[in-house]
Parts: C-alpha cells; sequence; structure tokens
C-alpha cells in the first residue's frame, strides 16, 4: 500500500485482491479496513473537513482508453507506451495542470485518457439495454430513438414480427455499461445526444450511476452491433434526369409559358406547386416536367366514382376567379382544371358549370401524380456491417439533437452548409460566434473550432427551446413543403411557412427541391429571428413572457414577419403593462392581400385561435370573457368569407380544437 497525503493527490494501491478509491483534497484523511464476504480486503479513504464529509468515488476497473499514472511515469513514456504524442495526451485531457515553468504535471494515482478510439475490442461482447414499446408506436419510433435500421432491430430482435407490433412487446436495444468516472452528460456527449434525449431513453435515471450498470444509448455511427453479415434496401435515384428551368420574365405569363413547352397548364401548375395562375413573378423559376412524363401525366383520366347526388357542382358567377373557388373549396387549382379539362383558367365563363373534385379525388390525383415524378427511384443494397459506411444522408435513421460539427482545414460557412444541405444563412443565424464572418472565409483562420448543426426537429427543439408541439402546430397548420409554392396570398414560400419574399431569398429557393434537413435548419433561422425582433422589441419584459406565451407570439410573427413598435405597437405596450388580457385581443392579424384588396382569410383567422389559446394557456390572469369577444369577431368574419361546406366544418372543427373548453362554457358561439 502506497499513499501521498499531500494536498492534491489521490492514493494508488499496488494490490489485486483490494478495489481502488479515489479521494479529493481534503485536510483530514482517516483509514478504514473492513473484510467483504469474500473475505477481500477493502481499503476507503474517507477525506473530512470540519463540516462535511467528501464521498469517495470506487473504481473497479480502468477504462478502455485511459491509462492509471504509475509510479516514475511521465507524459513522455506514456506516449510511447501508447503510440502518441505529448501534444496529443495535453489536448485529450485539458485539465491537466501546470507547474511554475509552464510544463504540464501528472499525478501518481490519477487516471488519464490515452485514446478517442471508440471502436470495439474483437474480445469485447456486445452490450444491449431493452425497451418496451408503448401503445400506438410502431418499429419506426425504436429506429429514431436508437438510431437503428429496420434490418437492424430485426436482428437484435429475431423473435418479434417488427411489422406487427404489441403493447408491452420488450426489444432489444443498443446499451451501454457504466465505467468508472462516467456522468449522465459525457455518455450523452459521447454517443452525440443530449442530456435529456439520455433520460428520454432511460426514464427515472439519476447521476447515482453505479458501475456496471447497464443503460440505453443510440447506436454509434460505425458500430456494426456485432453482426458479421448485413445488408439493407433502400430507395435511390437510379438516374437523374437533367431539368429544364424556365426562369420567368416581365409581362410573361403561365398559360404562354405551358403553350411555349407544350405543357398542359395544370400539370405545370402541380409540378411548381402554384395555387393562383396569376401570382408568377420576374426571375422565378419554373421547372418543366420532361417529355416522358407529361407524356405519362397526360394518360390520366378525371376518375367518376362519385354518386350523381352527391357531385359538387358551382356556376360560375361574374368576377370570379378560378384559384379563389379552389381556396373556397380546399382544394387545388390544377385538380380543377384536371377534373373538368380546362385549358386556360382565364377562359372560364359566367353561367358556366364546373365540378369541384371530391377530396378522394384530389388525393387520388396527387398519389398518381407522385408515382409518375418519381419512377426513376430504383432499389438499392448495401451491407451496413462494414466498417466504412457510405450510406446516403437520406436513409439515415434521424438524428437526436444538434450535431457539433468539428471544422477542419479549408472549411468556410459555405462548405459546411452544402454538406449538410442547408443555406449558409442558416449556419450564420443560430451560431452566433459566425456573426460578420464572410461566407467565403476559412473558418481556421478566426480560430472558429466547432459549428452546431440544426437539421432536424429535435435539434430546432434544442437550439430554439420551443416545444416540439409547437413545431407540431406549425407544421399540420403550414405543411412542410420540399419546392417552393405561392400561399393563398401569392406571397412566394417554401419549408414551414417560410416567406421568401420577406427574407429576400425567392431565387435561393426556386427551382430546386430542398431536403429535410435544410426545412428543419430554415425553421431554426426563422424561430432565432422571431426570438431576436422580440428580445428587441420587449428587452426585459422578454424574460418574463411565458413559453406558451412566446410561442403564441412567435406563431404570429411568422405571418406578420416583423415585430416593432411600428407594426405592433399596442400588442408591444400590453406585454410591457403585463396586460395579458389587451395582449390576447391584440394577437388579432387576419387579413391579407389578394388581387391588390384586403381580405380577411379564414386559414389567417385558424392560426389566431392557435395562438390565442396558447397565450391564455400560458398567461397567469386573462379576462376570457373579453378575449372571447375578440375571438367571436375574428371568428364571424373568418366564416363570412367560405364559401365550401367542407371548409365550414374544417374551420369549425379547428376552433373547437383550440378553443373547445370556451365554446362549452358558452364565451364563443360557432355556427352549425
Amino acid at each position: 500500500l502506497t499513499v501521498n497525503r499531500k494536498r492534491g493527490t489521490s492514493v494508488r494501491i499496488n494490490n489485486s485482491e483490494t478495489n481502488l478509491y479515489i479521494i479529493k483534497p481534503q485536510q483530514k484523511v482517516k483509514q478504514e479496513i473492513q473484510k467483504s464476504e469474500e473475505t477481500k480486503t477493502h481499503i476507503a479513504f474517507h477525506a473530512n473537513t470540519e463540516n462535511e464529509e467528501s464521498p469517495t468515488e470506487k473504481i473497479d476497473k480502468i477504462p478502455q482508453g485511459f491509462h492509471l499514472i504509475a509510479d516514475g511515469e511521465t507524459l513522455y513514456s506514456i506516449a510511447n507506451k501508447y503510440n502518441t504524442t505529448v501534444t496529443k495526451l495535453v489536448e485529450l485531457n485539458p485539465n491537466l495542470q501546470t507547474d511554475k515553468n509552464g510544463n504540464k504535471i501528472i499525478k501518481l494515482g490519477s487516471i488519464i485518457k490515452i485514446t478517442e478510439d471508440r471502436t470495439k475490442n474483437k474480445n469485447e461482447k456486445e452490450i444491449y439495454g431493452s425497451w418496451q414499446i408503448e401503445d400506438g408506436k410502431g418499429a419506426y419510433s425504436i429506429m429514431s430513438k436508437f438510431n437503428l435500421f429496420k434490418e437492424e432491430l430485426a436482428k437484435l430482435n429475431p423473435d418479434i414480427d417488427i411489422n406487427n407490433i404489441q403493447k408491452g412487446t420488450v426489444f432489444k436495444v443498443p446499451g451501454y455499461q457504466i465505467k468508472n468516472n462516467d456522468t449522465l452528460y459525457s455518455i450523452a456527449k459521447k454517443h452525440g445526444i443530449t442530456l435529456s434525449m439520455l433520460k428520454e431513453l432511460n426514464p427515472g435515471i439519476d447521476e447515482n450511476l453505479q458501475i456496471g450498470e447497464i443503460i440505453n444509448v443510440p447506436k454509434l455511427a460505425g458500430d456494426n452491433l456485432g453482426f458479421e453479415d448485413l445488408t439493407i434496401e433502400f430507395d435511390v435515384i437510379d438516374t437523374q434526369p437533367q431539368k429544364t428551368l424556365h426562369t420567368v420574365q416581365k409581362g410573361e405569363n403561365l398559360y404562354r409559358i405551358s403553350q411555349n413547352y407544350d405543357v398542359p397548364m395544370w400539370i405545370l401548375m402541380m409540378h411548381n406547386n402554384i395555387q393562383n395562375e396569376n401570382q408568377i413573378f420576374p426571375d422565378q423559376i419554373i421547372e418543366i416536367p420532361s417529355e416522358e412524363k407529361i407524356t405519362e401525366l397526360e394518360k390520366l383520366k378525371p376518375k367518376n366514382n362519385i354518386q350523381e347526388d352527391k357531385i359538387k357542382k358551382y356556376t360560375i358567377k361574374k368576377g370570379d376567379v378560378l384559384s379563389q373557388i379552389a381556396v373556397d373549396y380546399g382544394v387545388s387549382t390544377a385538380s380543377i382544371m384536371f377534373k373538368n379539362n380546362i385549358d386556360n383558367p382565364k377562359t372560364i365563363k359566367p353561367g358556366q358549370t364546373i365540378i369541384i373534385p371530391d377530396k378522394s379525388e384530389v388525393e387520388q390525383l396527387e398519389s398518381e401524380y407522385k408515382k409518375i415524378k418519381e419512377s426513376n427511384i430504383k432499389k438499392q443494397k448495401i451491407n451496413i456491417s462494414s466498417k466504412k459506411q457510405d450510406i446516403p444522408e437520406s436513409v439515415i435513421p434521424e438524428s437526436r439533437g444538434i450535431l457539433t460539427y468539428k471544422v477542419k482545414k479549408g472549411d468556410t460557412i459555405e462548405k459546411i452548409a452544402k454538406k449538410y444541405g442547408i443555406a449558409a444563412k442558416d449556419l450564420a443565424t443560430y451560431n452566433p460566434g459566425l456573426k460578420n464572418i464572410k461566407y467565403t472565409t476559412e473558418l481556421s483562420e478566426k480560430n472558429i473550432k466547432n459549428i452546431d448543426i440544426v437539421a432536424t426537429k429535435k435539434a430546432v427543439i434544442e437550439a430554439t427551446g420551443v416545444s416540439e408541439e409547437f413545431i407540431d402546430d406549425l407544421i399540420a397548420i403550414e405543411k412542410k413543403r420540399n419546392t417552393l409554392y405561392n400561399d393563398a396570398c401569392g406571397i412566394p414560400t417554401i419549408g414551414i411557412g417560410h416567406n421568401t419574399q420577406a427574407h429576400k431569398d425567392t431565387k435561393l429557393y426556386s427551382g430546386r427541391e430542398i431536403s429535410d434537413n435544410e426545412v428543419y435548419s430554415l425553421l431554426a433561422r426563422d424561430i432565432v429571428l422571431a426570438q431576436n425582433s422580440m428580445k428587441t422589441a420587449l428587452g426585459e419584459t422578454y424574460n418574463n413572457l411565458t413559453l406558451k406565451q412566446k410561442e403564441a407570439l412567435y406563431g404570429l410573427i411568422f405571418n406578420t414577419g416583423n415585430f416593432n413598435e411600428k407594426s405592433s405597437p399596442r400588442l408591444i405596450q400590453a406585454l410591457k403593462n403585463r396586460d395579458y388580457t389587451e395582449a390576447a385581443c391584440q394577437i388579432d392579424h387576419i387579413a391579407g392581400t389578394i388581387d391588390g384588396k384586403q381580405t380577411v382569410m379564414p386559414g389567417l383567422v385558424k392560426r389566431r385561435f392557435m395562438d390565442i389559446s396558447k397565450f391564455i394557456e400560458g398567461s397567469p390572469k386573462v379576462n376570457i370573457k373579453t378575449v372571447m369577444h375578440k375571438v367571436q369577431e375574428m371568428y364571424d368574419k373568418g366564416y363570412a368569407n367560405i364559401k365550401s361546406d367542407n371548409t365550414k366544418v374544417d374551420y369549425n372543427s379547428f376552433a373547437k380544437e383550440f378553443l373547445g373548453e370556451y365554446i362549452e362554457d358558452n364565451y364563443l358561439k360557432i355556427k352549425a
């Protein structure tokens, strides 16, 4: 037994029959010797101060990748032993102390890290945890949580039919065995997830970890889970046809473009997500489908599988616009044109009767269109047991949070953004350290070492602090779109409600399909910009708001595009005065511009139902009667602008979903 009692040193025990304990530097040390059941000697040193007893940390064995400092060892001798360098050891152990001459000090009995290698030893056994399925959850919920392919999940659980999962089924999943000095934070960092995500995978876990205990973790990249041979199948584009892109010129209209390329106008509108034929603009990029795709689409014929008495007919009136009729009935302009063989929306005449396609017909058309559009997608197999995995990003299960990218020599904002399929300006928005750095500047020259990549829903939540419910509600009402389209007001939009006109980035997204990574990265940027505008306008008041109140206001800003004393003076004053009744009443943006006229939009009224409901829920004191009086005014105006019975049903359903309790209490009345 060798003990060095100097302040700041640890204890080293040279006896294989004993367990080793590390003590913290304190003033008094008391030795205790106890006999275990196996009659092996256990030595514990309890470091005490006058007021408290400090617990000791037990070490059963030195974890792989670490080294216990022995008598007479130096950083140089350890570097030679493990075929590394002193510089590398210092990098791996940033907490090493320095003597008065600037040299790094290692202490007898302390443990240092000697490698970052995460690969398993050939003789090391695979560690597995377990996960019990909840009611209604399928295989994908496990795959996304644990970073698994379906084939891997099936191979881990050969006795379970993963296509027919029953409630209460227990799955084998990747696990990790607790080692000395492990903390929840260090384990989470090692596996590329956040602390909250690790806790989500291990309900009830706390910092009281026991060495040898097994917990659930996601699979690390490159880990083959012990499978010698495992092949997966995924979709991949076999051949990418050359795209024909048309840049809209001043004075051009969609019908003329369709005639120039000999493509039916409804196909052109559907292919480019265009709802209103009048709302295209100079420099907009329009993709022209290939001749093969046009030929296949022209073979489609309107289905007549609706009973005669249920067919919806509409008689054109003077001043009617086809795109507005489509909005009123909750269908696309292209679907009405397809159903009625209309070549040009401008040729409809008063007195003409058209058929409004049923929802099922619209869905069937969209489904058949999608099959034809994606007909060049083939199946490809790949062996994922290989250490070198070249798997397309599109088939990798959703990441569990923010990815921290380690900057390499030659990296620029532009290069990193391109690598992850996101916009350079997104990276610059949620990485404050990149502010004022040109996109083409080498980051290593600016001493930038790490960059956060936000490219999934979970990452957006972590980066911005919003709730998953907020994002889900936003997607439910805005939809998630990967190509540019014009909303009901004719505003070019992409992703999850990103207004490219307001952000002056329409050209950036014209004529291309963005990845889901870019959709979520864009959403993170929009939320951060909304947060920043609120912080600027409200000052300290922003910090006094609850998360629900903030999310309600984010939703409003998504529609208005700004939040300042000029655009929202009464709302800002009410928030600063903590008059949450008045503030709720000022969440009243319900009008948009259509064909140059300010019009109450039922879709915007629905958004306000959601925002006001959240705001009330998050406010400590609100006069419900006063707020519902304001909501009633908005409801009535929106309802008056709806012509389709189906749209009225949807409108009322939305009101009930978010304001149901106030309807039941007769604060708000909806029409039958």
